[in-house]
């Protein structure tokens, strides 16, 4: 069970990462739906593990490398200050 956390969690993130800045690329879209349809296809345990570094990898990667308007927008929902604009609270 803790393994399907960590694998829906690290799931959860890149799909947070990719839907923060309120656009969904095709090619995004193809991302996602491969590495689920191959998660589903593939039911070991090792595979699962895989799967959960090929989405934390990706995560990473779509942070650090990623367009400039996602890292700012998904950094502006873990920290409202991000970027310069206040809210009132």
């Amino acid at each position: 069970q803790v393994q399907e956390l960590l694998l829906t969690s690290a799931q959860s993130l890149l799909a947070a990462i990719m839907l923060a800045d309120l656009r969904f690329s095709r090619k995004e879209a193809l991302v996602l739906a491969a590495l689920f349809a191959g998660q589903l296809l593939s039911p070991s345990s090792a595979v699962r593990w895989a799967f959960t570094g090929i989405y934390l990898v990706a995560s990473i990667g779509l942070l650090t490398l990623g367009p400039k308007r996602q890292r700012d927008a998904f950094l502006q929902l873990l920290l409202p200050r991000w970027g310069g604009s206040e809210r009132a609270t």
